[in-house]
């Protein structure tokens, strides 16, 4: 029991601190789903349709519930199947709202506990490691991650697997081998941009100790290791090598948006301006409320004790220096940003800049090229740094007095927690989806369903309104039925084109305005009939009047109008 009180206490304080920090989601966790109704909602219907696939013996990576008929599909889009397969059960057990809220809340301190155990690892000392934890799972990096990015909201991924590969290289076991091959699986079926940070990280560790990793006994369950990973990956591994085969991953445009989501120089030493305490002061500083990506703040204290561990301990924190000065390089993207300036000394992709950097030749890379948000690399350069912060920490409170060794990292982590308090509202979804679609439910009719607003969205941009509709995709896992709208991860060119090749779907974005479409518009209701819809959703909280008026004439049979939802049925023959 003695051997299991410390890690008991390490645990149950990140889950106090996730309680305090995330308290508006712990209170809601059973009513409303910790999610901004957008990137949220989209996860919320991967959570639904993974599992929903498995059990129909279909294909989860392949699909044509959204984007009807053409369909997408969902190799390198962000399904989270682990967590959704994680999900499901847990639904059965405690209703969706619940579990799937438990499950991104557990999320936060299963990091710190990670980060716990990476930074007792390098440095020996429980207070440090613990600050170090804390200091990691509370970065603004992940609290903003909670409402919509829920595959960067699994960051525990990281410290748990350096942890597991560092154990490895302490005794080279098969066992050790075949777990660090395991978790390799886990952050794989977690997030593919995850999974390439962690190799990266790995990299380094195994060039810093080339030796040992270069013996034939190291190497040999190295290699056990990653054969567990390819077997266990293999579910989405084989779709994601189908898609490349199929061409389903288009060649990106000029940067890709690399340069409008790269870490700014400044954004690493400048609060957050919705800190909650003075986060008005640096609006100034900023111009402007920047996004996660562009102002990656990981705390002052960490930054000065990494700095400290530079200076002082370079033998003892060679690699995780080495690691966070290389991902912090590349957060910065394809050239360096100052509080938003770039320069134009030279001209790419009909961007100006002034200081090119190592990211614009990573960016090259196919595959790798699709890590198209540099200011990502920024929470592997955070949890670097906050190893080196521990180990500055660690050896600042040794050979002192005991009442250092508790009372300087009970200062340290008081002062980072206040560095890193959240904003004062966390957004959250309700789980009430418009009472007109319990008519779809109800009805016997097997038919898509066509949303006014017609809305299509990926990662580069939208289609069809200005507004975000997304949560389209949560109201689907209720009535379950295909819809012609959607979101994905990428929607390759030829699929789009096929869209667009439909009539009714380029003739309804011309009548909701969108630039680039101008057809007169002569779909019937036969013709929507002939291309599988059954249904019509229109929604008067995003007016599209033409489209209304058209839609009115076709002679549809009114289903169910809550005040703001209205079905048709399209008629079957």
């Amino acid at each position: 029991m003695a051997r299991l009180r410390r890690p008991a206490l390490v645990a149950a304080g990140y889950v106090l601190l996730t309680c305090l920090f995330y308290w508006q989601g712990v209170r809601h966790m059973a009513s409303h789903y910790i999610s901004d109704g957008a990137d949220g909602a989209d996860f919320l219907w991967t959570y639904w349709h993974i599992p929903r696939a498995l059990l129909h013996g279909e294909n989860p990576f392949g699909t044509n519930l959204i984007f009807w008929p053409v369909g997408v599909r969902l190799g390198f889009h962000t399904t989270t199947p682990l967590e959704a397969l994680l999900a499901w059960p847990l639904a059965k057990a405690l209703g969706d709202v619940l579990a799937v809220n438990l499950l991104n809340l557990a999320a936060v301190p299963l990091t710190g506990i990670g980060m716990y155990l990476l930074a007792k690892h390098e440095c020996g000392d429980d207070r440090a490691a613990f600050f170090a934890g804390a200091a990691f799972m509370l970065i603004h990096q992940h609290t903003g991650r909670m409402v919509g990015h829920w595959n960067l909201n699994h960051m525990w991924v990281l410290p748990f697997g350096l942890w597991f590969l560092l154990r490895l290289y302490d005794r080279p076991t098969w066992p050790r081998a075949l777990a660090l091959g395991a978790m390799a699986a886990v952050l794989f079926l977690t997030d593919l941009t995850f999974f390439v940070f962690w190799l990266g990280a790995a990299l380094v560790l195994a060039a810093w100790r080339w030796r040992e990793t270069l013996r034939r006994a190291f190497l040999a369950r190295l290699a056990a290791g990653g054969a567990v990973a390819g077997v266990l990956s293999a579910p989405l591994l084989l779709p994601m090598y189908s898609d490349l085969r199929h061409a389903e991953l288009d060649r990106l445009r000029g940067w890709g948006g690399a340069h409008e989501h790269s870490a700014d120089l400044l954004g690493y030493i400048t609060p957050s301006t919705q800190h909650p305490l003075w986060g008005g002061l640096f609006h100034g500083v900023k111009g402007t409320v920047f996004g996660l990506e562009e102002y990656p703040y990981a705390g002052l204290l960490v930054l000065g004790l990494a700095v400290f561990a530079l200076v002082r301990l370079r033998a003892r924190t060679g690699p995780w220096l080495v690691m966070a000065g290389g991902f912090m390089v590349l957060s910065f993207g394809p050239f360096l940003h100052v509080n938003g300036w770039t320069g134009d000394r030279f001209s790419l992709f009909d961007t100006r800049f002034s200081i090119p950097l190592p990211y614009a030749v990573f960016h090259s890379v196919p595959v790798l090229s699709g890590l198209r948000i540099p200011g990502r690399f920024s929470i592997m350069a955070a949890l670097a740094l906050g190893v080196c912060a521990a180990v500055a920490l660690a050896h600042l409170v040794r050979d002192r007095s005991p009442r250092w060794h508790w009372a300087v990292p009970a200062l340290a982590l008081v002062l980072t927690l206040v560095e890193l308090l959240p904003p004062p509202h966390l957004q959250l979804q309700s789980p009430k989806v418009p009472v007109a679609y319990r008519a779809i439910t109800a009805s016997p009719d097997k038919g898509a369903v066509l949303e006014i607003p017609l809305f299509w969205r990926d990662g580069f941009g939208q289609v069809g309104d200005t507004a975000d509709h997304t949560v389209f995709l949560y109201y689907a896992t209720k009535h379950r039925h295909p819809i012609v709208g959607g979101m994905v991860a990428r929607l390759p060119d030829k699929r789009r084109a096929a869209l667009y090749g439909f009539p009714a779907y380029r003739q309804l974005l011309a009548l909701q305005g969108q630039v680039g479409f101008s057809e007169r518009p002569s779909f019937s209701a036969a013709d929507l009939r002939a291309e599988g819809i059954g249904f019509v959703v229109y929604h008067r909280s995003s007016p599209k009047p033409a489209a209304l008026a058209y839609i009115e004439g076709l002679g549809l049979s009114p289903l169910a109008d809550d005040g703001d939802t209205v079905v048709w049925q399209v008629p079957s023959g």
